[in-house]
């Protein structure tokens, strides 16, 4: 779509799409802003209308349509019997992971506490940790 300035004339090539239902522009040239409305198009010459179609030949050596019975509604089957099932024992086995992760941070402390001196020698600043566990009161 072609554009023209309202102020200066200066004129620009728009496509169509940017304009879409319509848009506010400002001229590049001299800053004056101007409302754009969609590109009419160009009135085309409507066509003739078809000539109405001749109407079908009825065909004589077909056999009469068979008139069609409704379905019968289908039976409404009762549903099912809900057999109520105990809810799974969580408690169980909650206990028994709560047990087993004692029992393993347990294992790991006795784990340190044995092979302190090797624990040291991987990584010496664990030496203070030992130290103040040995200096502790025992209970």
């Amino acid at each position: 779509m072609r554009i023209s300035c309202p102020a200066c004339e200066a004129t620009y090539e728009v496509p169509d799409r940017l304009i879409g239902t319509g848009r506010t522009l400002r001229c590049k040239a001299c800053r004056h802003a101007w409302h754009v409305g969609p590109a009419t198009p160009a009135a085309a010459p409507e066509p003739a209308p078809a000539p109405p179609a001749p109407p079908p030949a009825q065909r004589t050596d077909l056999p009469p349509p068979v008139a069609t019975r409704p379905r019968p509604p289908q039976p409404i089957e009762p549903p099912l019997p809900r057999t109520e099932s105990p809810p799974p024992r969580a408690g169980a086995a909650l206990a028994a992971a709560w047990i087993g992760s004692i029992l393993a941070v347990a294992g790991m402390v006795a784990a340190l506490w044995v092979f302190r001196a090797e624990v040291v020698a991987a990584w010496p600043p664990a030496a203070r940790l030992f130290a103040l566990l040995d200096q502790a009161p025992a209970p």
